[in-house]
């Protein structure tokens, strides 16, 4: 740097020290403020200056540099993952072991239940859960199920055959896996082979509920 140059920023500097003397434009007084407390170095005061000079209105630079960073964070609001949703309560039954539910238009258990769980991110809206009791539907071999399982149920997704299901019949209600056949006929299987399958019309099927999440330590 020659001798001409660093006297020119000296002299700049002495003046910006002077600036109240010197009656500098209140925003330039404000900006440069500011820019001292964040510890920038003197080349970019001295390039402030300059550009109030040159008749560079700092107001509008200031909100425009505010807006690019204002539009800048919305972009990454929206690039961002979505929040879960807040959690449902889900009323919990028995299930098995002689208990009966009794169901309301809507499809959904009336009573009250033993007690609640709270899950997040069900595809459902309409749901209700059941506290497993019986071996019917235990195996030493996946899919398995075992007493003190929590069984998510909805009757809203469709019931394809092969799905697990809880089903409520005359006789009794029942967590099994369901067959449809021709000629009307639906066989309920336990996966337990000690419990014998049935085969049922489906008119005696008086609720039919698709089984939608499942809890194995509760």
């Amino acid at each position: 740097m020659d001798a001409g140059t660093s006297a020119d920023k000296e002299e700049r500097l002495r003046l910006l020290a002077q600036a109240t003397q010197v009656k500098r434009p209140v925003a330039l007084l404000t900006l440069i403020d500011k820019l001292d407390s964040q510890e920038v170095d003197d080349d970019l005061i001295l390039s402030v200056i300059e550009a109030v000079e040159a008749g560079i209105d700092l107001n509008n630079l200031f909100t425009a540099q505010v807006t690019e960073f204002v539009q800048e964070t919305e972009e990454e609001e929206e690039e961002a993952p979505p929040t879960p949703e807040t959690a449902a309560p889900i009323p919990v039954y028995r299930l098995g072991e002689g208990a009966r539910l009794y169901f309301a238009a809507d499809g959904m258990p009336v009573g009250p239940p033993v007690h609640h769980i709270f899950v997040s991110r069900l595809k459902y809206k309409q749901c209700f859960a059941c506290e497993l009791r019986g071996e019917e539907m235990c195996t030493p071999v996946y899919p398995a199920f075992k007493p003190g399982n929590i069984l998510i149920f909805s009757a809203e997704p469709r019931v394809e055959s092969g799905d697990f299901v809880f089903v409520k019949t005359r006789q009794s209600d029942e967590f099994v896996q369901i067959f449809f056949g021709s000629e009307d006929l639906v066989r309920l299987r336990p996966l337990n082979p000690q419990f014998p399958e049935r085969t049922l019309r489906r008119f005696e099927l008086k609720v039919v509920c698709k089984l939608v999440g499942r809890y194995e330590d509760f």
